[in-house]
């Protein structure tokens, strides 16, 4: 009896120890299955992080990386199995990090973190990034990292450079003269308004120069439209450096007509010392052409604003008036002028009503 009761519990016992075995087995294999399946979700993880055309990583909270994509061995030169482990400022360099840390920093008290950087990638390139710090935090509340996403914008900053400069140059282009780059008959006719407003609310004087090449259809005749290019950019050369540091503005009206608008402390004698000098400027100017060298002359007319004026197209009239009786009078000089009638000149360039 006492051998079956001995035997019948070891029985027992060893049935016990296998079933033991069994289920130890099993949790075994289901532990194997479970690392197998993390294996394998991690490597599809590195497979999908590795196709995103962007820098992947996560740091915990004592700055060291715990993953890395594909994409640093292009930036930094260094398998990412490397980077697992390394701490931020070894991997970015102490100057870099500098700047960076601040950031890491922010992410690490869970808010979120958003800047631009320059870099310099293994190749010796340098990329404009934009980067993202992204706290992680657990079902307790707490920060334990933060997911790292820096992406490539080099090409998007170029784009956005390209499109300013070309509307920097619309907005030049819709302002100044093709040719000589002095302002355009719309600026001179806006300008020309605030100068009359100025003048009638505040009393602030204001002058006009008006400004037409001698025998211009001469110059392109014998000497070529090439060489008529020329003789109008060389005036626009002469009005900015004979302007030089002045609040005035020159203006190319259309065809051989250009006009300044002077102010300041003006009067009839130093106004017409501007116009002189301008004109002394223009004459001093050959032009080497084909056929011969030639020379420049510009007839002058000026006018004075006065509050008496009903608008400044009134003004213009009357520097108009003395352009017409300096090229009567014989050209390459400065007149005064008196006449305060629409002119014909005035309605050509589109600026009378």
């Amino acid at each position: 009896m006492v051998a079956r009761g001995v035997k019948w519990r070891l029985t027992s016992r060893a049935g016990r120890l296998d079933a033991h075995n069994r289920a130890l087995r099993g949790r075994i294999k289901r532990a194997l299955g479970s690392v197998r399946a993390l294996r394998a979700a991690n490597k599809r993880l590195q497979i999908i992080a590795g196709r995103v055309p962007a820098l992947i990583g996560y740091w915990n909270r004592e700055l060291r990386c715990e993953f890395a994509n594909e994409a640093y061995r292009e930036w930094y030169g260094l398998d990412p199995d490397r980077i697992v482990g390394m701490r931020m400022p070894e991997l970015l360099g102490e100057q870099i990090f500098a700047l960076n840390e601040p950031y890491a920093r922010a992410a690490l008290e869970g808010r979120e973190q958003r800047f631009e950087r320059t870099l310099t990638k293994a190749d010796g390139s340098e990329v404009q990034v934009d980067a993202r710090y992204m706290p992680d935090i657990d079902e307790h509340g707490q920060v334990t990292g933060f997911v790292v996403l820096v992406t490539d914008i080099t090409a998007l900053r170029q784009a956005q450079q390209a499109l300013e400069a070309a509307n920097a140059q619309l907005r030049s282009d819709s302002l100044t003269d093709y040719l000589t780059g002095l302002y355009n008959r719309r600026v001179f006719s806006q300008q020309s308004e605030r100068a009359f407003a100025e003048l009638k609310r505040l009393g602030k004087p204001y002058g006009l120069i008006l400004l037409d090449l001698d025998d211009f259809k001469r110059i392109n005749d014998e000497f070529g439209h090439a060489a008529g290019d020329e003789a109008l950019r060389v005036v626009g050369r002469v009005l900015r450096d004979s302007l030089h540091g002045q609040a005035d503005i020159p203006a190319r009206l259309g065809g051989e007509e250009f006009a300044v608008l002077c102010f300041g402390d003006l009067s009839e004698t130093s106004l017409h010392g501007i116009a002189e000098r301008i004109r002394a400027g223009i004459s001093a100017e050959t032009l080497q052409a084909a056929a011969r060298p030639f020379r420049l002359t510009a007839s002058f007319g000026i006018a004075l604003g006065s509050p008496a004026d009903s608008d400044w197209k009134s003004v213009y009239a009357r520097a108009d008036s003395g352009l017409y009786e300096a090229k009567v009078s014989g050209k390459n000089r400065v007149a005064f002028g008196d006449s305060t009638r629409a002119t014909g000149r005035l309605r050509a360039l589109g600026l009378a009503d």
